[in-house]
């Protein structure tokens, strides 16, 4: 899982537009996903460092372009990984990034609940 911060950063890992919300380490960005998504927008998975250099996974989904963090200190990951979720109006979609560096992921359009009675 950790690995993926051994390898050169390539101009791909870099998120076209600015990630706010946590204090990142920039040169630490990995590209781990990016999916299309039924509006056409795209779903984004990142691996990055915060400065504190706990690992974090950043998720981005649909045309707004919301925005996850989910930030562990390494000795606090647990066996599974480390997991994000995120929803938008439209949207909704959930990561797990395994110890064994597999990235799993599911996600579907929102549908409204109607109230009964």
């Amino acid at each position: 899982m950790l690995a993926v911060f051994t390898r050169a950063q390539v101009a791909t890992d870099l998120p076209t537009s600015a990630v706010s919300g946590a204090e990142l380490s920039s040169d630490t960005f990995r590209l781990l996903s990016g999916v299309p998504s039924a509006d056409g927008a795209t779903r984004l998975v990142y691996a990055v460092r915060n400065t504190a250099g706990s690992p974090c996974l950043i998720l981005i989904i649909g045309e707004s372009r919301q925005t996850t963090i989910s930030c562990v200190p390494e000795p606090e990951i647990s066996r599974s990984g480390m997991s994000a979720y995120l929803q938008d109006a439209t949207d909704y979609y959930a990561v797990l990034w395994q110890t064994d560096g597999t990235l799993s992921a599911y996600g579907g359009l929102v549908t409204a609940l109607t109230a009964v009675g």
